[in-house]
């Protein structure tokens, strides 16, 4: 039995490992001694960034899990700290039906800093212990630190990643005329590069373009969309400087533009702007602010009066 365990676990271990081309990792062949298992069942609790663009009302979540396609997998030897082993997991191997619950690895006596960084990013590449994505994704990391002995494959090492991303929406309260065909949102600087080892994003922005095509179904249909995408977050403190929004007509001819400054940025939340979007409007204020719980007074602060002689 204990056997056939080994073989299973073993099988296992090579489908999990096969490496996704998108990277060229250093290959390293795990070493014989003692198997270790990474259970990694609490990310699944982390509730998904809606990723509709039309949205007519509330705005929904998104049941599948778990949130990533790919795994990021580093262990750096204690107390060198050097980077010893590399490499990815995809959702994609067939194999793999324990994708996002489940990872095992070998190692020898020792100890270890073990990281793991999700994400959905087929586009990335790594410097040093730095890796930097093509595209932002929602993502999600966390590191242990272990002491591998004979004892190391009797308990689990459960591993709670924490998101490290935000995400900035803008949320139309117009529908699409019938002379906007696109949408175009040009960042001075979002954040796309992450460290391993350090478990934090690299102060180092870089200008960010895309562009929405509005579809006959959501132009002038009563369809209010939001448009949005994601960034790694350095510190509590980061903003992202300009953000500019610009609708074009079917030439690309400009037909309204909004700026926002200062947007400000936090790891598992989401930065919402909500307003006129599209065109121009008699009043065009600025974009709405929300008063929490609709201005609902909450419950108030009694302070008795001194008493009079």
């Amino acid at each position: 039995m204990v056997t056939m365990r080994k073989i299973v676990q073993f099988a296992f271990l090579c489908a999990l490992f096969s490496c996704d081309r998108g990277v060229v990792p250093e290959v390293v062949t795990p070493e014989t001694g003692y198997t270790v298992q990474f259970c990694m069942e609490t990310v699944m609790e982390v509730e998904p960034f809606p990723g509709t663009r039309s949205m007519p009302g509330d705005i929904p979540g998104e049941p599948t899990v778990p949130p990533y396609q790919y795994l990021e997998y580093a262990v750096y030897d204690r107390p060198a700290d050097t980077l010893m082993r590399y490499r990815t997991a995809s959702s994609s191997d067939k194999e793999n039906e324990d994708f996002g619950k489940y990872f095992y690895d070998t190692f020898k006596r020792g100890k270890y800093k073990v990281c793991f960084l999700a994400h959905s990013t087929p586009e990335r590449s790594l410097s040093g212990n730095s890796i930097t994505f093509g595209q932002v994704s929602d993502s999600f990391y966390a590191s242990v630190e272990i002491d591998v002995n004979e004892k190391s494959a009797d308990t689990a090492v459960v591993i709670a990643m924490r998101r490290v991303v935000s995400r900035v929406e803008f949320l139309a309260t117009d529908t699409v005329p019938g002379n906007v065909f696109s949408l175009s949102v040009d960042v001075s600087g979002r954040y796309t590069a992450f460290d391993l080892f350090e478990g934090k994003a690299k102060s180092d922005p870089a200008p960010y373009l895309f562009t929405d095509t509005i579809s006959d179904q959501e132009r002038g249909k009563g369809v209010f969309n939001t448009h949005a995408f994601y960034t790694l977050v350095p510190s509590p403190d980061n903003k992202i400087g300009e953000i500019t929004l610009t609708s074009s007509d079917k030439q690309k001819n400009e037909v309204y533009k909004r700026v926002v400054k200062d947007a400000p940025l936090y790891e598992n939340r989401i930065t919402r702007y909500k307003g006129r979007l599209y065109a121009p409007s008699s009043f065009d204020g600025g974009f709405e602010i929300n008063i929490e719980n609709d201005g609902d007074w909450g419950n108030p602060e009694e302070i008795a009066l001194p008493e009079t002689d």
